[in-house]
């Protein structure tokens, strides 16, 4: 999947500040450990059951309209 959403640093900030990462292409996203054993490795407890991922454009809308219902 192409990444959809623009580098736009304020983009960044609003997130930053509503604690949400936003990962660039290439980066890696570490996965909580399933035991305290070994933290070099993880793995998916459950795997995910398909290829779909959401655009990144949608989970932002989530995100900023989950911030205004937690507002009011």
């Amino acid at each position: 999947m192409r990444p959809d959403l623009p580098n736009d640093d304020s983009l960044f900030a609003e997130m930053f500040r509503l604690n949400v990462s936003i990962v660039r292409a290439g980066g890696a996203i570490a996965l909580p450990s399933p035991t305290d054993r070994c933290p070099q490795f993880r793995r998916w407890i459950e795997p995910p059951r398909c290829a779909f991922r959401p655009s990144g454009l949608m989970i932002i809308a989530s995100v900023r309209a989950t911030a205004q219902v937690r507002e009011r």
